[in-house]
């Protein structure tokens, strides 16, 4: 935390041996793509790779992966500050880390410094290039986080982060998941909804897309919504608590008819 909020003070030196220090492991080999550089293996447990239609991984195919990732992740960094206008992260941290390895049980996750992601999504309820794209979405605005506050409410962090995966991948769906799980909201309707306990905070992403919805019907798009979410985030970024940011972003728009 301490680090993060600092960052801008240090060398480019002292930065460089902060990621070789914050390092998970050695890798084969890195490459840069656009703004972001993917440290990952080409053989052995972690190695990085394409699956097959029965999800098994694809021997040699692990620059192909990368390829895919870096498209992934670019598109992913132009809609959420390009096309969104979220706030990006400190600029120091680009080319971005990205270290690709074998996470077992998780699909990704992010410090502030950089993300990782799991070496080919074979596992998952959501598998391949889809699980890849949804990860890079959540785990990518992780990062955006930070650059408002060093240490933001978890709840608030995973329900902005599964909302936008939705946000920039439709398509894929990977929160139904969240939403179905008896740990999700459904299963657990009278917990806080600031309850972070690794699972309903994940199912709460739907917010975000009660806000789409409901501004849709006043405002004929979901823009208005999806600037609600930015919004609350901007008063994080002053300092506030994420309750506190969201009636914030919402008051100015307290007497729409929909509501």
């Amino acid at each position: 935390q301490i680090i993060r909020e600092r960052w801008n003070s240090l060398t480019v030196q002292q930065q460089e041996q902060f990621r070789l220090y914050t390092a998970s492991k050695s890798f084969h080999t890195h490459r840069i793509i656009g703004n972001f550089h993917f440290y990952y293996d080409t053989t052995g447990t972690d190695a990085a790779a394409m699956i097959d239609a029965n999800n098994n991984a694809i021997d040699g195919t692990a620059d192909e992966y990368i390829d895919s990732l870096g498209v992934i992740f670019n598109y992913t960094m132009n809609v959420e500050i390009n096309q969104l206008g979220y706030k990006s992260p400190n600029p120091f941290l680009f080319p971005m880390t990205v270290e690709v390895l074998n996470l077992n049980d998780v699909y990704g996750d992010a410090n502030g410094f950089k993300v990782r992601l799991d070496n080919d999504f074979s596992d998952f309820p959501t598998v391949g290039l889809y699980a890849a794209r949804v990860t890079a979405a959540h785990e990518f605005h992780h990062n955006i986080q930070y650059a408002y506050a060093s240490n933001p409410d978890r709840s608030y962090m995973e329900l902005t982060s599964v909302w936008m995966e939705e946000v920039v991948y439709n398509e894929v769906n990977d929160y139904y998941n969240y939403i179905r799980s008896y740990k999700g909201l459904l299963g657990n309707p009278s917990a806080s909804f600031f309850t972070a306990d690794q699972a309903i905070e994940y199912s709460r992403g739907v917010w975000g897309k009660f806000l789409e919805e409901k501004f849709q019907l006043e405002y004929q798009t979901v823009d208005t919504g999806r600037a609600m979410m930015k919004r609350s985030w901007e008063f994080i970024g002053r300092g506030n608590a994420a309750h506190i940011a969201i009636d914030s972003a919402l008051l100015p728009h307290a007497g729409f008819s929909n509501a």
